[in-house]
């Protein structure tokens, strides 16, 4: 199973109330974003802001999904 099946599953357990998937799930992506975010934005300073704004994001939109 690739990361992107795995995120999406943990997605849709904490989508369903499952709060160990939700932690897993930040836990995770808190470790991988921040290399991506820095590839992308290539602003070191910027990252941890980025990040942050990312996971509040997924945190708000899992509600909607």
């Amino acid at each position: 199973m690739s990361d992107e099946e795995h995120w999406k599953n943990l997605m849709i357990q904490a989508q369903q109330g499952n709060q160990q998937a939700y932690r897993e799930l930040l836990k995770e992506l808190a470790h991988v974003m921040p290399k991506f975010i820095a590839q992308k934005v290539g602003n070191l300073c910027s990252v941890d802001d980025i990040l942050q704004e990312f996971l509040i994001s997924l945190h708000n939109s899992l509600a909607n999904l």
